[in-house]
């Protein structure tokens, strides 16, 4: 317990190189894995525009039920709640070459980062978004949150892996 008041602050670890997954190992030809889907974004704003009975929510209630809406927003929230340590685990065991969480730059932005980094020359190519149920259809009739384009921001989001394709 500190005595003192601390606003903010930062938090060090020493480990040694085989305790982690670097960040920059990637190579042509891994597969790359989310761990958890997107559409948190859409889902909690969802939910507020049922709660708050809006214009949104009229415009939603074409597409969803609240009963339906809810079930977004509550797979949601377990997604959220859900933290990555299980994820991380299986990327050291399984020798991953490099992953992010997708968190407030989206999949798009997060994945830009992380080819940027890499030491060796990849381009990813993602060819389907894991989303929640339905959220696409809230992002396209009712408000656009550049899901499909890959910049909705996810809250806790899932951790975005380079996995050895011999692994998968």
């Amino acid at each position: 317990m500190n005595p003192w008041p601390i606003i903010g602050g930062v938090a060090n670890v020493v480990c040694h190189d085989s305790e982690y997954v670097k960040v920059n190992q990637a190579v042509p030809g891994d597969i790359l894995v989310l761990t958890k889907p997107l559409g948190t974004q859409v889902a909690v704003n969802l939910n507020e525009w049922l709660i708050e009975g809006n214009e949104k929510w009229e415009k939603s209630s074409k597409y969803f039920t609240a009963e339906r809406a809810k079930e977004a927003y509550f797979l949601s929230v377990e997604s959220m709640a859900h933290i990555n340590k299980n994820a991380a685990t299986l990327m050291k065991k399984y020798n991953c070459h490099g992953a992010t969480d997708i968190t407030g730059f989206g999949i798009r932005g997060h994945a830009k980062n992380l080819v940027e980094v890499q030491k060796e020359l990849v381009d990813f190519r993602i060819h389907s978004l894991p989303i929640i149920d339905g959220m696409e259809v809230i992002n396209n009739n009712v408000f656009n949150f550049r899901l499909l384009d890959g910049y909705s921001a996810e809250t806790s989001g899932g951790l975005f892996c380079a996995v050895p394709q011999n692994v998968v």
